[in-house]
């Protein structure tokens, strides 16, 4: 069987020992964490809150830890090292979702997370002596295999053409470790009430704290600009242009970098498609009908309460009247006795 298919390598994870994975409390600016960290998963899989960032960076954490790096393809890699992953999460985090429901969102972002740790490794694999120098807490049999699978002449010539695949990306963001769903996150926090559509998010990625924009996205900040001022002037029209709906194939960010293509969307994500997010899209807009109809019912339901309550105390004031009137002529009538004649 071909070594790359990892058979007849250990199973165990790829450290020797969990010692080299920070916990929870070293990600938590030192403090103990009694108590879970609550993340919430919206329903596109994204992860945002309060600790989205520590989720992603732990994460990435027990990616590196657990899945052995001898394997060249995600999808081959069995399901008892992704279980170690996916358990070590569940021990530190809180979700507001059932795992089960949320584990198929969460092992999207696994694969790429994956892929980048090799990539890390793989300036290690040029060097003359690379069969001896596994990095520390790697299996040297798994490192071994990790260095035959870089040396083959498709893998390289593959990593070569993702490489320049990179080059060509000339618009990097300021996001860090945070993605564009938390991005957005913080902004509804911050203006809450406030549509947030994916251009202001884009706006948001390409400027330093400080309000100032990237060099590197300097041009095509301006022609997004430009391109959202013409939507604005008299004349434009069109689905893309309505604050109630986003047209990803006629706004801002199409008209400059063009429409989406595989893989992806502007200013959303890479685990995401169009179609996806469209069925999102559907699936939001069906909440928030069903949110309006319910608090539309509840403010009916009050105004019933209140109306019946305000008759209620006309009735008492008008028995009260009745039975002074009453009483005035027969001082020593119980009033139930007054009010049955």
């Amino acid at each position: 069987m071909s070594s790359n298919t990892g058979a007849s390598l250990p199973t165990s994870s790829m450290p020797s020992s969990s010692s080299s994975i920070p916990s929870t409390s070293q990600l938590c600016s030192g403090k103990v964490q009694k108590e879970k960290m609550k993340v919430i998963f919206q329903v596109d899989g994204s992860v945002v809150g309060e600790y989205a960032k520590v989720w992603n960076t732990r994460t990435g954490d027990l990616v590196r830890s657990h899945i052995p790096i001898h394997y060249p393809d995600w999808r081959i890699v069995p399901d008892n090292f992704k279980n170690d992953v996916w358990t070590a999460l569940m021990s530190e985090f809180e979700l507001n979702v059932p795992p089960k429901v949320a584990r198929p969102l969460a092992e999207k972002t696994w694969s790429q997370k994956f892929r980048t740790y090799k990539s890390t490794l793989r300036v290690v694999t040029k060097n003359s002596d690379r069969m001896t120098l596994e990095p520390k807490g790697v299996d040297p049999h798994i490192w071994k295999n990790f260095v035959k699978n870089e040396s083959d002449p498709k893998k390289q010539l593959q990593n070569a053409k993702n490489s320049e695949n990179r080059k060509m990306l000339k618009v990097p963001h300021c996001l860090g470790r945070r993605t564009y769903a938390q991005k957005q996150y913080m902004m509804e926090q911050e203006y809450p009430g406030k549509k947030i559509r994916r251009v202001d998010k884009w706006y948001a990625a390409h400027e330093r704290p400080d309000g100032t924009v990237l060099q590197s996205a300097r041009s095509k900040y301006d022609e997004v600009k430009a391109a959202e001022s013409r939507r604005k002037g008299p004349g434009i029209t069109g689905v893309g242009c309505s604050d109630d709906f986003e047209d990803l194939d006629n706004d801002e960010l199409t008209e400059v970098f063009g429409k989406d293509k595989k893989g992806g969307v502007q200013a959303v994500g890479s685990n995401i498609s169009k179609k996806q997010l469209l069925h999102v899209g559907v699936a939001m807009a069906k909440i928030d009908q069903d949110k309006k109809i319910i608090e539309e019912s509840a403010s009916l339901k009050d105004q019933i309460i209140s109306h019946v309550d305000s008759r209620l105390d006309n009735f008492e004031r008008v028995m009260q009247a009745m039975f002074l009137k009453l009483s005035s002529g027969k001082e020593n009538v119980p009033p139930v006795v007054l009010l049955m004649h």
